[in-house]
């Protein structure tokens, strides 16, 4: 009897346990609409932390199959979180989701499995915000070799000597150098000419190069006065894409 009461108690302290350990994603989901005819679902998600998100992970499970069916999603937005947080505190978005035909809406539920705050902090499955995190890390590196390239293209056609002394210093410093001077505008553009065809060649394998290749085209069809305002606009939000990188992805390396 001793026994059983002991081993009844264990049982409830270690559940209570694991729980006290596990926090809860502070993310309310639930479905709210749904379509028989394409199928789908929407999921309302809304953010119940109290912080910013910066990233959610969620995933719908349907039953009523020989194997569970999990359509997992991952949403990160630290690209933009320097404007506007993926969800601020009591925000509300709506997920779409296609579902296999045939499927019986009492067989789909939909939790919420993982959140990045703004400071970087996981809660909830930490495989899944390591591996969102560890993307922001790529996502960042990857930002860090174009503008590095940029800069250097920059200053090899610059015609000023003072310019093309400025290796040592930020693309934000060059940039702000080049743009802003009748004289460092020819050399900007002429290192964005030079800079698509390596883009291009890369696309396929960066999405910095990819995102690089497709505006520098839609740069060459503008006029000169359009194009030197563009080509600001595009190396500003590079800029500042990467700053978001570094601050977000976190204390991966």
């Amino acid at each position: 009897m001793a026994i059983a009461i002991l081993t009844a108690f264990l049982v409830v302290f270690l559940n209570g346990l694991i729980h006290a350990q596990t926090p809860q994603v502070p993310l309310n989901v639930a479905i709210v609409a749904s379509d028989p005819a394409r199928p789908s679902i929407s999921v309302a998600v809304t953010n119940t932390s109290g912080e910013p998100i910066t990233a959610y992970a969620v995933e719908v499970t349907i039953t009523g199959q020989v194997k569970p069916v999990r359509i997992p999603r991952q949403i990160d937005g630290f690209y933009v979180a320097d404007q506007r947080p993926l969800l601020a505190p009591n925000q509300t978005t709506e997920l779409d989701f296609p579902l296999p035909h045939g499927v019986s809406m009492a067989d789909v539920s939909v939790s919420a499995t993982a959140v990045i705050l703004e400071n970087t902090t996981v809660v909830g499955s930490q495989a899944l915000g390591e591996l969102i995190l560890k993307g922001r890390a790529e996502k960042r590196d990857d930002m860090r070799y174009w503008l590095s390239l940029i800069k250097d293209l920059m200053i090899k056609n610059a015609d000023s000597v003072a310019l093309r002394g400025m290796g040592a210093r930020a693309i934000q410093a060059i940039r702000a150098d080049t743009l802003m001077s009748d004289v460092g505008r020819p050399a900007t553009l002429k290192a964005l000419a030079e800079l698509e065809p390596v883009a291009a060649a890369n696309a396929t394998r960066s999405l910095t190069a990819d995102s690089l290749h497709g505006n520098l085209r839609r740069l060459a069809a503008m006029n000169p006065a359009e194009r030197e305002a563009s080509v600001l606009s595009l190396l500003e939000l590079l800029e500042r894409e990467y700053a978001n990188a570094v601050k977000h992805a976190g204390r991966v390396k």
